[in-house]
């Protein structure tokens, strides 16, 4: 019969280990069977397997930084997430994409290419409740022209003219709005 292992000092079981390294046992499974571990790092007895918790620690951080240069900054971030592996790169890189956007959007602000919501939508309120007003004058101003009529592509051809006329006439009135803004 074998003797029982003895883990040194610094040395964990799986569980303790994956604590030790913020990562989960499974991970850390995952790790060893892509050989990652030298068999120095790890001693299997029985069911149970002891790490080198701070090797092991080092191997990940290492792994981790190779990994990063190769795959760039969006894919490191997820594969860090899919590994478990919290990085402050990834808040580093959050913090400057976050900056960079906020001084885009007052630049484009400035630029005149965003407007603020509020007034917008305090704008196509109005613009709706006009174009709704404009269309309900169109009964009062075809019915006298519809009785005479007698076919329905005349009268239907007349609403249409009717309609292309109010909604043309609004756009204009839009865009003597917009120039005595200006």
């Amino acid at each position: 019969m074998s003797e029982k292992f003895e883990p040194p000092e610094g040395w964990g079981t799986t569980g303790e280990t994956a604590k030790f390294c913020n990562t989960s046992k499974s991970k850390l499974g995952q790790y060893r069977n892509r050989d990652w571990f030298l068999e120095e790092l790890w001693h299997q007895d029985g069911q149970t397997i002891y790490y080198d918790m701070k090797a092991t620690q080092d191997l990940l951080d290492e792994k981790v930084d190779q990994r990063h240069r190769k795959l760039g900054s969006v894919k490191v971030e997820k594969e860090l997430m899919k590994m478990g592996i919290p990085s402050k790169d990834i808040s580093d890189a959050r913090s400057k994409f976050y900056e960079a956007e906020e001084k885009r959007i007052k630049f484009e602000k400035v630029r005149g290419n965003l407007i603020e919501k509020d007034p917008l939508k305090k704008y196509l309120g109005k613009t709706a409740i006009d174009l709704k007003e404009t269309l309900y004058t169109i009964p009062d101003r075809l019915a006298p022209q519809l009785i005479a009529m007698t076919y329905q592509i005349e009268i239907a051809n007349l609403i249409r003219d009717e309609i292309d006329n109010s909604v043309v006439n609004l756009f204009r009135t839009f865009l003597e709005d917009e120039e005595e803004e200006l």
